[in-house]
Formats: structure tokens, sequence, C-alpha cells
């Protein structure tokens, strides 16, 4: 007999070891199509401009903010998000890829690893927000994301998340190395920035066409809907249950 967990009128299927096990096994398939299919259309690392020597005088720039979660108990996996964001921004900033050049996020962030320095974050799989090494950084992809709607380039591959992630906004872009990507073909030269504040993830496109320079703020529109976290869920009855506050 299958477990459900109830939360309000909605009766919801706890994953299981099996289901966990068929998961990791269409995972390596998929990714191996991905390494087989870039092969025959590769995609690149881009170089880039640190300090922005030359003049990029038009920008449009996506602001999110870092601290969603309100629970004490959250706050170890959006500290390790946060730490991933940086990491990635640092491989990320400076960014110049070509006019009608192809951006892969994973060919520029490159794999999220612990020997990369990447840490335990949250990552949403099969419903839940659960931990995992290089956890958040569908933050950054979904402000590119944005960028890359409000700059006019041509989505080349782009996935949604199949579940309502906190904070997230209504156009989002979900990635998991290396088979969920996110491409995308750009209309001029471009350079991206990425950086964080205190409070913010801030990711910019800067182009030398004379356009006028716009900040977003993505903010969520979408109805509130409740995803189980591994650390204060309380289903008892999920194989992951013995894993609560685990780092590994």
């Amino acid at each position: 007999m299958e477990a459900v967990t109830e939360r309000g009128s909605i009766r919801e299927k706890v994953p299981t070891r099996w289901e966990s096990f068929v998961f990791t096994g269409k995972i390596v398939g998929l990714r191996a199509k991905r390494l087989w299919d870039d092969r025959k259309a590769p995609t690149r690392r881009w170089p880039m401009e640190r300090d922005a020597p030359r003049a990029w005088p038009a920008r449009v720039e996506a602001r999110s903010r870092l601290w969603v979660d309100t629970d004490e108990r959250e706050r170890i996996l959006e500290a390790g998000k946060v730490e991933n964001l940086r990491l990635a921004c640092a491989c990320l900033d400076g960014t110049v890829v070509d006019a009608a050049g192809v951006f892969s996020f994973w060919a520029q962030i490159g794999r999220a690893s612990r020997k990369r320095g990447f840490v335990v974050g949250r990552m949403l799989q099969q419903g839940c927000v659960i931990p995992a090494i290089g956890g958040g950084l569908c933050q950054l992809s979904n402000a590119l994301y944005w960028l890359a709607l409000e700059s006019g380039c041509e989505i080349v591959e782009r996935h949604a998340h199949s579940v309502r992630m906190p904070g997230a906004p209504v156009q989002d872009a979900t990635v998991a190395w290396n088979y969920v990507d996110l491409r995308f073909r750009v209309k001029q030269r471009t350079r991206i920035a990425a950086k964080l504040s205190d409070e913010e993830l801030i990711v910019g496109f800067e182009t030398e066409a004379p356009v006028a320079s716009r900040v977003l703020t993505m903010e969520d529109e979408r109805q509130e809907i409740d995803v189980r976290n591994c650390l204060t869920c309380n289903e008892v009855g999920c194989f992951r249950h013995h894993r609560h506050g685990d780092s590994h």
C-alpha cells in the first residue's frame, strides 16, 4: 500500500525508493543522450571581459531576493543556495556572447560539484525540495531567462519547473546538469553581469545598442502552492525521512 500525505483537500503520494531508483536511471540515460546530441551540435564557453574596458551603455537588469524562507530550519539550505549562486556568478560575470551566438547555462557555468566548491542547497526533485550539491542555481537561470525574453533573444531550450518553487517568478527556467539546460541566441553582442548584494541576486545584460536601461524586479504573481521541504515536512512515511537535517 503506497503512502500518501494529506495537505488541505489534496492527497499526495509520498516518493518511494523504487521511484527514486527509476528516476536516477532516467537521469543517467538523459545525460548520456545530451552528451551524444552535443557532439552533433556542440555548445561553447564564451570568453569573459571582467573589467569591461569597452563601453556598454545599455543595460537591462533583473533583481531577485536571496532570502525568502521564514522557517529557521530551512536557513541552512538557503545559505547553501546563496553560496552556490556566489560561485556560479563568478563563472558568469563578464561573459561576452557574440551576436547570433548561443548561450548555454551549463557550458558557461560548468558542473556544480563539491570539488569546485559547491555546497548543499535545495533542489526540487519528484515534487519535493531536497538537499543537493549545487542546489539553488535555478534562481540564476530564472533571471537569465527573464533577461533573454526582455532582450528579444531566441529561446533555444527552456524547461519550466514541474511544481511551483517558493519565491519563483511567473516565467521560470529550471536547470539540472547536464540534461536540462537553458539556451538562448542573442540578437547582438551582449555582456552578462552577475553579482550578489547582501539581499539580492543581480543579473544584467549589457549591449552597445542605444536603448533605454531598465531594472526588472522578479516578483511572484502566482497563487501560493505548498511544496514539501525535506527539513520541515515531518512526513515520517517518506524513505528520505531519516535524512532530515543531514547535509549529505
